[in-house]
């Protein structure tokens, strides 16, 4: 929606189109950029292609627009396949030879981070591109809220609750805290339950101890001001492409502590902008939360540099022209590709 909506302020014309109908409706309708739900978006319908021929170009933005891709590339339609899948997206290359097939046939790939893209290069011969997320300045919904000196350290680890979410790695690197280190902490873990039983596992952790809660899916609003309150911002996945949390946090000039994956994590040098860990090792992650409990200057340090960091790699306004950029190249070659094959057949 963001993008959509940048784009019409810069005096593209812009449609959206998905095959359901959902919550940002309104948002659209706000923006004044029209809207189609249509299931046959995403079967190859030809009444699909007879409209997307009207456009310059079309964007999917996420694997399973495969169709839309397939439709485009048939009907001669310069077209972007903006991918935010990282290695989830192994198992369906592996099943499904129709995207491997999509794959090789797009104009252009592009995902938010180099490991991601490192999934689907195998599948085509030209470079996926990689352009980070980049996301509105949060700052301006949520109020600063000063902070008690004799509060412990508050960690927050906000997402949905399953298994590449990293939670259980979490609990895990609380059980190898020293009494004295969890006196000083308190943990929250926030997030909507995609899986029943890792969320009774926290349910149980949390009633057994009295430094760490948890809470169900909060509202985007509710999100930050969670961030806002928080003195750490905790990521424990295992495979992400963002996260935007961090960006987020960053955003709010919050110190981060995350396994090294997705974006944040590859433009971030550590110990300078965010503190990193290898995706499940625990124990690694239980050194990272002494640390940011024990050593207050080093939370200064990361907070200090937090909103720099955000502004330098993650701000809309930059994603947004470089994405532009990337429509344009998508545009211009299949134009080069029309002339180049007219030449041939001359």
């Amino acid at each position: 929606f963001q993008i959509a909506k940048w784009c019409k302020e810069a005096g593209f014309f812009v449609t959206a189109m998905s095959p359901k109908d959902g919550p940002l409706r309104e948002k659209f309708r706000e923006a004044g950029i029209p809207l189609v739900v249509d299931p046959l978006v995403v079967t190859g319908h030809p009444s699909f292609t007879a409209f997307a021929q009207e456009f310059d170009c079309v964007i999917a933005s996420t694997i399973f627009g495969a169709p839309v891709i397939r439709a485009a590339g048939s009907a001669d339609i310069p077209h972007l396949w903006w991918i935010h899948e990282g290695r989830v997206a192994e198992h369906y290359l592996s099943k499904d030879s129709a995207l491997r097939e999509a794959l090789a046939m797009a104009d252009l790939i592009v995902t938010p981070d180099t490991r991601s893209s490192q999934v689907y290069q195998p599948f085509i011969d030209r470079p996926v591109r990689v352009l980070s997320y980049g996301i509105p300045d949060p700052s301006a919904k949520v109020q600063p809220a000063p902070r008690s000196e004799t509060k412990p350290i508050g960690f927050l680890l906000l997402g949905t609750i399953e298994n590449r979410k990293g939670q259980q790695l979490l609990l895990e690197a609380l059980r190898k805290l020293s009494d004295d280190v969890l006196q000083k902490t308190r943990f929250r873990i926030v997030g909507r339950a995609h899986d029943p039983a890792i969320t009774e596992e926290i349910k149980r952790a949390g009633q057994k101890s009295s430094y760490l809660s948890y809470e169900d899916g909060v509202s985007p609003d509710a999100a930050l001001a969670l961030i806002r309150d928080t003195d750490v911002m905790l990521c424990a996945s295992w495979d992400e492409t963002g996260p935007l949390i961090l960006m987020e946090a960053l955003a709010l000039g919050k110190p981060i502590l995350s396994s090294n994956v997705g974006a944040v994590a590859e433009y971030l040098f550590p110990e300078a902008e965010g503190l990193f860990f290898s995706p499940g090792d625990a124990d690694a992650l239980a050194r990272g939360i002494v640390r940011m409990a024990l050593e207050p200057k080093l939370r200064d340090r990361l907070s200090r540099n937090a909103r720099r960091s955000y502004e330098k790699y993650f701000s809309f306004e930059n994603f947004a022209e470089n994405f532009v950029n990337l429509l344009m190249e998508a545009i211009s070659s299949r134009k080069e590709r029309r002339v180049t094959d007219k030449a041939r057949a001359a």
